[in-house]
Formats: structure tokens, sequence, C-alpha cells
């Protein structure tokens, strides 16, 4: 396949992970860049830490997740939980998208729970075209390409649902993703268990080491049954059928536009 740039935006450590960390692998085992950003500081996602030392704490997870899978991992300072869509927050991310030039952007679809991922979302489609004008931000060189932007998959229905162009078997990666996961121990192994069981009644004697095992685990192989048509498409009748864990991704209007037939040289078989 074609040696990309590949740029993984997420609204918080682990984001990219959780969401790409497969297709990331695959990637890098092709000879591709990548490179995750994470738009917050993730300093709001903990029970106890106050903000600073958690701002640290996921930073350093973030580095430890990047060491794992061969890659670059950049955590901006943007408050967790406070991210604005601003002329600030915008030309922030404008000057990281020129500096790396991707080929391929993949983030969070514009529908979320999440405001920072929502926002986040907004800042790379408001990009979208603003980073071939020379005019804005005259002191990073504009591209002179438009990389595709793609959606990572979610299971929200309104206003519309995900509607992946593309599923990318991740079984042989799927345990350097748990590993790269892992890594965002304040999150997969604190945090989250802590306020999913006040959010989907997790029990108490639930096993919180467990807890990116199964959620890794669980949303991958989900996404595999979810999306095997897609799979077998790809991959033909036997080996899509025979496909255990897989992530998804959709096309953005926003960003150049491939062709199905370009697919399988943007994406690892």
């Amino acid at each position: 396949m074609l040696k990309l740039r590949i740029l993984i935006i997420g609204a918080h450590p682990d984001d990219c992970d959780g969401g790409c960390g497969g297709i990331a692998l695959k990637y890098i085992k092709e000879g591709c860049t990548v490179q995750f950003v994470s738009v917050t500081d993730g300093s709001a996602g903990h029970q106890s830490y106050k903000r600073e030392a958690l701002a640290k704490i996921r930073k350093s997870e973030a580095q430890a997740s990047a060491a794992v899978g061969g890659l670059t991992y950049l955590v901006l300072d943007n408050p967790d939980g406070r991210l604005e869509v601003n002329l600030n927050t915008r030309d922030e991310l404008l000057r990281i998208i020129r500096n790396f030039a991707p080929d391929i952007i993949i983030t969070h679809r514009p529908n979320d729970y999440h405001p920072d991922h929502r926002y986040t979302s907004q800042l790379v489609q408001d990009n979208s075209y603003l980073i071939m004008i020379p005019n804005v931000c005259p002191d990073t060189p504009a591209l002179k390409f438009q990389p595709a932007i793609f959606y990572m998959s979610d299971s929200f229905k309104r206003p519309y649902s995900f509607s992946p162009n593309v599923a990318v078997s991740i079984d042989d990666v799927i345990d350097r993703k748990l590993e790269m996961v892992s890594c965002h121990k304040s999150q997969f192994f604190d945090f989250l268990p802590w306020i999913d069981r006040l959010q989907k009644g997790i029990p108490e004697d639930y096993d919180d080491s467990k807890y990116a095992y199964d959620c890794v685990n669980g949303s991958d192989r989900r996404s595999a049954d979810r999306f095997r048509n897609l799979l077998i498409a790809r991959y033909g009748e036997q080996r899509g059928s025979a496909v255990e864990y897989a992530e998804a991704y959709e096309m953005s209007e926003y960003g150049s536009q491939i062709s199905e037939e370009e697919i399988n040289d943007y994406f690892p078989l």
C-alpha cells in the first residue's frame, strides 16, 4: 500500500488508542507514519487526582502508549471538559495539521455525548479547507493538498447513525492494541470502572484490572459483527466471516474524497 502519513486526533489521551489503535498499528507495520494528538490534557477524568497532577499522569501514560505502538503522541494543554471552538484552538490545530502534512486525518464524529469529542470534530472540520489558505496562520506554510478525513466508529443514532465506508480486521494486532490501551492506567483501571459503576451499574465486586480488556475486546468484537458485510466485501466470504476484531471508519464529506477503488491503497489489508 501507499506510504501514508496518518494523523489521528482525539479529544483526550486514550481516545486515539481505544478508537484507532488497531489500524494505527497496521499502518506502522506497512511503513506509514502515524501521530496521535489529544486536543485536551485529560485533566478532568479522575475521581481523586486534581487537575495538575492528573495532566502530568495522563501525558506520561500517552507517551508509554506511543512507545508500545512505535508512534508519536502529542498532548495539548487545553483543559479537559472545557474545550472551546474558538480562533485560538482552531489555529493551534491548524498549525499541527500543516506541520504533520497528513494524507488522512481520523477523528470523532460531530455528534457525540461528550462536548470535547464534538468540539474536536468541529475543529478538524473547520480546518479542512483552511489548511490550504495561505493567509490563514501565514506563519505556518499552507498545504498544497487536502487530506481525507475519516470518523472513528460510535453507536450514536441521532441525527444519523455511524455509516462506515470501510472495516478493517485487527485480529493480528489486537494484543498490542490492548497493551497500548492498558498504558492509560488512570483511565482503564481506575476512573472508567469507577464512573461506570455509577452510570451503568457495574457490580462492586467487578475486577477493575479486567476493564481495559473487556472494554476493548467487547467493542472491537461488536464492530466485527456489526460491520460483517464490509469485512466480507473486503476480505472475501471465508476470511471476512472469520474476523473476530475490527475497526470501522466513515469518510467525512469534508476533506479529500477517496473512491471505493482507492480504499485498499489507503487502508491496510
